[in-house]
């Protein structure tokens, strides 16, 4: 199967951010991926604005995990208590569970994959381009289990 990308800017995760926060209210937003590099930005920049609580996921929670997550977080908050496990690649029933248990208001998908080019559709564009075919595109694959 072909997978496209669409990479979100620093300026669209902002507003994604700015757009979660704009109600009065407290809000408690969860962030899946918080330990990767666009979820450990959002978990840092939803800690900054007021009125946000955070609950970062993880897929293996480690002592070195949690001290880098609470170096982003205010020194006054229990970061330990905030940061939960979850594999999302196992299923649903895990993410919902803490999301109900904790009263989540928003969930941030910051998690991905890193997919692998097929090489065979470089050659067929290469091909494609030089005979001015139009609309060949490379494809891509995800590693199994590697899936966003």
């Amino acid at each position: 199967s072909r997978a496209m990308l669409w990479p979100m800017s620093s300026r669209h995760i902002l507003l994604a951010l700015a757009l979660l926060l704009v109600r009065a209210e407290a809000l408690k937003v969860a962030v899946s991926g918080a330990a990767g590099r666009t979820g450990s930005l959002c978990f840092r920049r939803l800690h900054k604005m007021p009125g946000a609580e955070v609950l970062g996921m993880v897929r293996k929670k480690t002592p070195e995990l949690v001290e880098k997550l609470a170096a982003m977080a205010p020194e006054n908050e229990d970061v330990d208590s905030c940061i939960f496990e979850v594999d999302v690649t196992k299923g649903p029933e895990e993410l919902t569970k803490i999301l109900s248990d904790e009263g989540v208001d928003a969930l941030m998908i910051a998690t991905s994959a890193v997919p692998k080019i097929r090489k065979r559709s470089i050659v067929k564009s290469v091909i494609a381009k030089f005979l001015r075919i139009k609309g060949v595109r490379p494809s891509f694959r995800f590693a199994p289990g590697g899936t966003p």
